[in-house]
């Protein structure tokens, strides 16, 4: 057997597969419902077990993904999975999800096995973050770096037990997604240049989480030193809703950093005639599960129509020949979820593994900074 047959064999037997539930539910509906023996709601049960998430189509998939789903981690914490992970190297380095990230993590492996896993990096405009844990001889995922996925092209995602988690299909290749930016929830001093002092905090926003009052001063975001209102609106319309902020703060002569999470805005913000503007779409893509807190503001995305669930994004996005052509990175609506093209995220493993893109932020180093640079001009 020639490798050209080799390769396309699985392809075959796939769609074979497929095609046995292809036309069985609508033609079983049609008769049923001329025989005046299925309910609706009958139907609507027919119809989901003849999907493309139901377990007959998943189960067609097996074979192609078996080995990849070796490569994949679920990211735990207190028991409960956050995200989908991805092993991308022997040594135990993982890629995942870093907005879902939160308390002490670990990783369960295919075989079973659950570590303790480290934050090594974490680089924000892509949602990534890199873990380590103490591991070697690991399954590694297989890219494919062509950059070549098209629209209409079949795509899994595996699960650790070697079982697709969801089945679909690219809807639109490789494409900005541009930020849905969110709010802090505070109100600001115009006349701040020194640090901007809050004059009000919003009931139940991320700023009231993080423990922020009025009167105090914010003097960096992140890394960013921020002296008036205008900068301070400036900078956080660059984040999206999920977004977790580092924010250097003044309380009378003490200084403390707080992390905040950037909230979506109310459903009301911006209405007109007293309706919501965002209220139906929001409705409606909320139809079918919860959404990522962070899903827009990605350089590049690739759109697909599989049903994930949140803590299901960070992990690979395979084609039939169970070669990863992406990262799961947000489930952003009822059937739109995006994927980091696979030679995109494949350029930044080693940086995030370096510690190129460092997980904590010292304020303190940056201060000391500024202040010999001050003392040296003068």
């Amino acid at each position: 057997m020639d490798k050209r047959t080799q390769s396309t064999r699985p392809h075959f037997a796939i769609r074979q597969r497929l095609n046995r539930h292809r036309h069985i539910f609508p033609l079983a509906m049609i008769a049923a419902c001329l025989a005046g023996v299925v309910t609706p709601q009958a139907a609507v049960a027919q119809n989901r077990a003849n999907s493309r998430d139901s377990l007959a189509v998943r189960a067609a998939f097996h074979d192609a993904i078996a080995d990849a789903a070796k490569s994949v981690v679920r990211v735990r914490s207190d028991g409960r999975t956050l995200a989908f992970g991805t092993v991308v190297s022997e040594d135990g380095y993982v890629l995942t999800k870093s907005s879902e990230l939160k308390g002490v993590l670990t990783c369960k492996l295919a075989d079973g096995n659950e570590m303790d896993a480290e934050l090594i990096g974490v680089h924000p405009e892509y949602d990534l973050a890199m873990l380590k844990i103490d591991a070697e001889n690991l399954p590694v995922a297989n890219w494919n770096l062509s950059g070549k996925e098209t629209a209409g092209q079949w795509v899994v995602t595996p699960d650790i037990d070697g079982d697709a988690a969801s089945v679909g299909v690219v809807s639109v290749a490789r494409r900005r997604i541009r930020p849905i930016s969110g709010l802090l929830g505070i109100s600001m001093d115009e006349e701040s240049n020194d640090g901007v002092r809050i004059t009000e905090v919003t009931e139940g926003s991320g700023a009231e989480d993080a423990g922020l009052a009025i009167d105090d001063m914010i003097l960096y975001v992140n890394r960013t030193r921020v002296s008036t209102s205008e900068e301070l609106s400036n900078l956080l319309r660059t984040f999206s809703v999920g977004d977790i902020i580092r924010l250097r703060v003044r309380r009378g002569e003490d200084e403390s950093t707080v992390e905040a999470e950037i909230g979506p805005r109310p459903r009301n913000f911006g209405r007109r005639g007293g309706r919501s503007r965002a209220r139906r779409p929001d409705f409606q893509n909320s139809m079918g599960g919860p959404l990522s807190d962070r899903s827009s503001g990605f350089p590049l995305a690739i759109q697909h129509d599989s049903v994930l669930r949140p803590n299901e994004c960070g992990g690979p996005l395979l084609d039939l020949d169970g070669r990863v052509i992406g990262i799961n990175i947000a489930r952003a609506g009822r059937v739109m979820s995006f994927a980091l093209p696979a030679d995109e995220v494949h350029s930044l493993i080693d940086d995030l593994k370096s510690g190129e893109y460092c997980p904590y932020i010292d304020f303190k180093a940056d201060d000391a900074q500024d202040s010999d640079q001050d003392s040296d001009d003068g």
